[in-house]
């Protein structure tokens, strides 16, 4: 398949940092409206680990099988 030609490369480039940036700033915004209505969530559903939270004793033995 040939390439395309340089001035549409370029626009189609554009106008994906353009809509890229456009959904970025939605999930910035989407994150912040519900932070404030459900506060920060920081910890994985099923194991409760957090992003402040170290592995506890209980992990040890399966960490060291790996």
């Amino acid at each position: 398949m040939e390439d395309l030609p340089d001035e549409f490369a370029e626009a189609l480039q554009a106008y994906n940092r353009q809509v890229t940036d456009v959904f970025s700033q939605y999930l910035k915004t989407v994150a912040t409206e519900l932070e404030k209505d459900r506060g920060e969530e920081n910890k994985l559903p099923l194991s409760g680990i957090g992003k402040k939270d170290t592995l506890s004793a209980n992990y040890m033995p399966f960490i060291s099988t790996l």
